[in-house]
């Protein structure tokens, strides 16, 4: 009988393989970029940047928050939100405050993503039992109850629109039970993409039995799935590999493969050597310099902009490559002066720019967030340089204080580094 009944899920699976198209990844035209962290320069900001903007975000009793764990940047808003208050909150792009979005006590709100055609953020606070979608007046617009269980991985922790109606998410490796009645045929496919009713269309990135012992770390700072800068298009970086590829509504194509120094590298093996399963997440911690992959990754022009995350504390992990001169920049190595008015350029006071990094890019802005503990600390170890601060910025220091919210950092990068 147990034959008879795993015959019956494994036909039905293989049922659903055929049904759902599967999205092979092109390599046709991938472009080598050999990276050596301990090359990358510094500069001053002028130098690197064509504008530099502080935003103060308003503080009052209803938007006071800590940190912005993640941050989308819509046409008229930007949308944060801060895990300390389970809040999202809604700003203008003057930094005035429009709206809050409360989660629920019990559980988190992980991520969000926002609908830009539908002008929708979607979320949920109840590990996917439902999916919440509020209007960027933060008013609740539907509230969807996912009946079939096994559908929750949908939308996942790290899932993105493209376009109104479709979605692309990714899921991690997982050993997940062949013979359990919640495994479908997309459970061993890092990217899924979705349509409107929630439903996988196709499947991309599959991966065998054996790669499904890969385990993978879960550290805030790996956001391998990311805006590209174009809205039709997402960057993808896979685990404890150093491809980028480039997602669209159809098609996954490698645009590049960063190669690192030997020492900074896992080994040529680490993926298909059994002897790692189980071991991988604990040999990454173990040797911290070790690059254990990519996230945050970017385009603008002919910058990319990317993550090298490891265990290792490191001023080299923000780096901004010239894709036509070859030009490597640190980011953290981006020295103040006067177009910055020397305020800081990344926090170091809160920690929260070593998880979250550049949090955005539009295309045209790369977007981060300094907390007012450490834009006051600048203002005062400055003090003696007289600076001649815009007029936002003088209301921000007349006003708030080192507790105030967050100040959003946005970075026009020069068209040619």
């Amino acid at each position: 009988m147990k034959k008879i009944i795993a015959i019956l899920i494994l036909s039905v699976n293989m049922l659903n393989v055929f049904s759902q198209k599967i999205v092979k990844t092109d390599t046709s035209s991938t472009s080598l970029l050999r990276v050596n962290p301990e090359s990358a320069i510094g500069a001053n900001a002028s130098d690197i940047f064509d504008a530099i903007n502080y935003i103060p975000l308003e503080t009052n009793k209803e938007s006071t928050f800590g940190d912005i764990n993640q941050l989308e940047v819509v046409e008229k808003y930007f949308i944060i939100l801060d895990h300390n208050t389970n809040s999202i909150y809604i700003f203008t792009k003057e930094g005035k405050f429009h709206a809050k979005i409360k989660g629920g006590s019990q559980i988190p709100i992980y991520s969000f993503s926002v609908n830009r055609i539908k002008s929708l953020i979607v979320f949920s606070s109840d590990n996917f039992t439902t999916t919440i979608y509020c209007n960027f007046d933060g008013i609740l617009v539907e509230k969807v109850k996912n009946i079939d269980f096994s559908q929750k991985a949908l939308f996942n922790l790290n899932f993105f629109y493209l376009g109104s109606d479709q979605i692309v998410s990714y899921d991690q490796y997982r050993d997940f039970d062949k013979n359990s009645k919640y495994y479908m045929a997309f459970s061993r496919s890092l990217l899924r993409f979705i349509n409107a009713k929630g439903d996988v269309d196709a499947m991309g990135m599959i991966y065998s039995d054996s790669e499904s012992k890969i385990d993978v770390l879960n550290t805030g700072d790996l956001r391998q799935l990311t805006r590209s800068g174009k809205d039709d298009q997402l960057f993808f970086s896979k685990p404890y590999e150093y491809g980028v590829y480039v997602v669209s509504s159809n098609s996954i194509k490698q645009s590049f493969q960063i190669i690192l120094p030997s020492k900074f590298s896992l080994p040529n093996d680490f993926i298909s050597n059994r002897k790692y399963d189980t071991k991988r997440a604990e040999f990454v911690q173990r040797n911290s310099k070790v690059i254990y992959g990519l996230s945050n990754i970017y385009r603008i022009s002919d910058n990319l902009i990317f993550k090298t995350n490891s265990f290792a504390t490191s001023k080299l992990n923000n780096l901004i490559y010239g894709l036509h001169t070859g030009t490597l920049i640190a980011f953290k190595h981006i020295m103040p002066d006067p177009k910055s008015y020397f305020l800081p350029l990344y926090d170091d006071k809160s920690g929260n720019f070593e998880n979250v990094g550049l949090a955005f890019c539009d295309g045209i802005n790369l977007y981060s967030s300094i907390s007012s503990l450490s834009m006051f600390k600048s203002k005062e170890e400055n003090k003696k340089l007289n600076t001649n601060y815009s007029s936002d910025l003088q209301a921000y220091f007349s006003k708030e204080s080192n507790k105030s919210n967050p100040v959003i950092l946005e970075l026009k990068l020069k068209s040619n580094l």
